[in-house]
């Protein structure tokens, strides 16, 4: 029987909070424009997982600037 993974452990600090802001803010972005498109490969579904990518960056953010 092989036992569960507990997750994984990454440094989280200002530093890190900057990064992910910045990546969340960038994902947001291209689901704004994506979601603008008449494009038929520019589907809601692929502006909503851009979003959902967005928010855990932002929740990383989060969690990284509170824990410092």
């Amino acid at each position: 029987m092989s036992s569960r993974s507990t997750g994984r452990l990454e440094a989280c600090g200002t530093g890190q909070a900057r990064t992910r802001l910045a990546q969340a803010l960038a994902f947001l972005e291209v689901a704004e424009m994506v979601g603008a498109e008449q494009d038929e490969l520019a589907t809601p579904g692929v502006a909503a997982a851009l979003a959902v990518l967005a928010g855990i960056a932002a929740s990383d953010a989060v969690c990284c600037a509170a824990l410092g």
